[in-house]
């Protein structure tokens, strides 16, 4: 099984900030900041493509919220 990460774990990979991952993934930073926190649990599917494909990574959404692994 792949490794899986929070949002917040995976742009801190990248060495990112959140205006650095909203540029990249056309996601607006505040966005960003409230599913990293928890407000938005269960974020668009259009979102979360936006984030994984900026990322390089697949997202998924589970119980707990949204989650990324490492591509196939």
């Amino acid at each position: 099984m792949k490794q899986r990460v929070t949002l917040r774990q995976a742009r801190a990979a990248k060495d990112w900030t959140q205006a650095q991952l909203a540029e990249a993934s056309g996601v607006p930073a505040p966005h960003i900041s409230q599913i990293e926190s928890g407000t938005i649990k269960q974020p668009e599917i259009s979102t979360m493509r936006k984030l994984a494909e900026a990322l390089e990574l697949t997202a998924i959404l589970s119980v707990g919220g949204l989650v990324f692994e490492e591509k196939n």
